[in-house]
């Protein structure tokens, strides 16, 4: 059986979309242990942007990227696999920046963060470097 990089594609930002909506819908008291670091990040100014939940915007670009990845697995398109690759290294970049902010800045860490965080920076590791 062949492995495809965008099934594994796919499965990566499932990952992070069910991180992002735990992040969101599960109040911070529930999903972090006071003595994690978890409460300290998701209590931080770096939470959010523009006064948006992170997590929120992970709901609404993992799940963009989850359709578009979909629709490239059934239907390949040179157009909307330039997009997802677009849109992959910008996560790649704004999870690198998350990690940057708990380990330097905060000296927390969020588990649920680094799940969705890890699962992008894979997601773009998998576009460039997995070749047929």
């Amino acid at each position: 059986m062949e492995i495809n990089k965008n099934k594994v594609l796919l499965i990566l930002l499932v990952i992070a979309f069910a991180a992002s909506v735990i992040l969101t819908v599960i109040p911070t008291p529930v999903i972090c242990n006071p003595n994690d670091g978890c409460e300290v990040v998701q209590t931080s100014s770096y939470s959010q942007t523009f006064g948006i939940k992170n997590s929120l915007f992970g709901i609404i670009a993992f799940g963009i990227l989850i359709i578009l990845t979909y629709l490239e697995l059934k239907h390949p398109k040179k157009s909307r696999k330039q997009l997802i690759t677009l849109a992959a290294a910008i996560g790649f970049i704004i999870a690198m920046w998350f990690i940057y902010v708990q380990a330097s800045i905060l000296h927390a860490w969020c588990k649920y963060c680094m799940v969705a965080d890890v699962a992008a920076i894979l997601a773009f590791l998998v576009i460039v470097f997995w070749k047929k």
